[in-house]
């Protein structure tokens, strides 16, 4: 299939061998990987040398292609300088594995070069939509990192795939394929058959924590592709962080993903507070590895995953893709789920929990008893009730308690937002759900996002 190069208009972090195989080579920088291809392998996890994220080359008789740009479009000329050491013959093409910044933030190297850069849909996606949101991050929130990054200029694919292609540069063919939504949800998978070897952009990690918090990941279809790689049989594999080694490093990857499933599903199971329970995460095998920050994410992932699937409670709630899951646990028979929505109309916090209850009817009373006990297992709050309501509770009208809210700092109550709080009785089990928002201080904007809480909360309805 020949590749299309049509524009498109449409709408990140992971060098130790741990059971990797006996392929590893045991450097950084420029590795010849095979007669016709070389890997750039990061020298560390720091932004300055990219995050760890590593990227290649294919050497054809006519034409050159490029395997993931990197993060700076300084750390971009590193790996074109690298490929001049070896040849000088045109870069036709660059290949973007996934969107994630340190993959793809020098791209605008290679662009002007003239190649053609190649990505599936979603990755140009990505690309588009998050990219100036992390660099306005950068800029405002971690302004040391940001002078590395202050040069890049965001430059999507130009050329998308949605089948599996075969490039052909002239005595060697590459071979690009989609696995499925895995570690995000544009994935492409680098195989150059007649080398033996693999570039599996994120898919993959050789000694580093890998990043499964992306909003496009799948990890069951991250697993199956794991085997798919590993079935065909590469002697060399250039993973996305870490160094080059052999296919030994997709079981290590699948254990990997099956160890902090079960971890997660169990910590949901036996109701433990995410921020509390996080500390005391071990996952077998990887003491060593690089990029501890993220187990938070990877942990938080099968949380937002699993949740549902392991507390298996007896409602379902219509939330907007913008809520997510963020803790949780317990059972059908007693348990909590807690969702926030960040955006520019600030934070929002919602949590439902349920327990047996002998009560027939909730009163405001209960209501205040409840919030009692919620401050006494969180002093660090202060919360001023500042009158009753009535909300709609699923389908049924629901008594409310609504206020401000803040916390407090040494002796000060720092401004917080706004709550409500609402308690409902159903076969036997109190359910209760806590709304909370903060707006900086824009009150017509704390309302507004509290409108969309209470409306959030009439979708409730029980499917048992």
């Amino acid at each position: 299939m020949k590749i299309s190069k049509y524009p498109v208009m449409l709408l990140f972090l992971a060098v130790l061998n741990i059971h990797c195989s006996s392929g590893e080579i045991d450097r950084t920088g420029l590795v010849k990987v095979s007669e016709r291809v070389y890997a750039f392998i990061a020298e560390g996890a720091g932004t300055a040398q990219g995050l760890g994220a590593n990227s290649g080359f294919v050497l054809g008789d006519d034409a050159v292609l490029v395997i993931d740009s990197r993060y700076t479009p300084a750390l971009a000329g590193q790996l074109l300088e690298a490929v001049r050491s070896v040849t000088d013959l045109p870069v036709k093409y660059l290949v973007n594995t996934h969107y994630h910044p340190d993959h793809t933030w020098g791209n605008s190297v290679f662009a002007d070069l003239g190649a053609v850069i190649i990505a599936r849909p979603e990755t140009r996606q990505g690309i588009e939509k998050y990219a100036p949101v992390y660099l306005e991050y950068y800029r405002k929130e971690m302004p040391e990192k940001y002078e590395l990054l202050v040069d890049v200029r965001i430059t999507l694919p130009d050329s998308v795939i949605t089948e599996n292609t075969v490039i052909d540069l002239g005595g060697v063919e590459v071979e690009l394929f989609y696995p499925g939504p895995a570690h995000t949800a544009g994935d492409l998978i680098v195989s150059i058959g007649s080398e033996k070897t693999l570039f599996t952009g994120g898919l993959a990690c050789n000694g580093y924590h890998a990043n499964m918090g992306d909003p496009g990941a799948d990890f069951d279809n991250w697993i199956a592709a794991l085997d798919d790689m590993e079935k065909r049989a590469p002697v060399r594999v250039v993973p996305g962080q870490g160094k080059v080694c052999g296919k030994g490093v997709f079981a290590v990857q699948k254990k990997y993903l099956l160890d902090l499933i079960e971890i997660g599903r169990s910590a949901i199971r036996e109701e433990k507070i995410f921020s509390e329970y996080l500390p005391d995460v071990v996952i077998p095998d990887s003491e060593e590895y690089r990029q501890k920050n993220m187990i938070a994410f990877n942990i938080q992932a099968v949380y937002r995953r699993y949740m549902f699937s392991t507390v298996d409670p007896d409602f379902m709630l219509d939330t907007s893709d913008d809520f997510v899951i963020q803790d949780g646990g317990g059972n059908a028979g007693k348990g909590r789920i807690k969702w926030i929505r960040q955006n520019e109309d600030g934070y929002s916090e919602l949590e439902l929990l349920w327990k047996p209850a002998n009560v027939a009817e909730v009163l405001v009373q209960d209501i205040y008893d409840d919030v009692g006990r919620h401050l006494g297992k969180n002093t660090g709050l202060h919360m001023a009730v500042l009158g009753s309501k009535k909300i709609m509770f699923g389908d049924s009208e629901s008594n409310a308690v609504f206020g401000s809210w803040g916390r407090k700092i040494r002796s000060v109550v720092a401004t917080g937002g706004i709550w409500t709080w609402s308690m409902m009785i159903r076969e036997g089990k109190i359910y209760s759900v806590r709304m909370t928002t903060n707006a900086m201080g824009d009150e017509a904007m704390e309302e507004y996002n509290m409108e969309i809480l209470e409306k959030a909360v009439s979708t409730l309805h029980f499917i048992r």
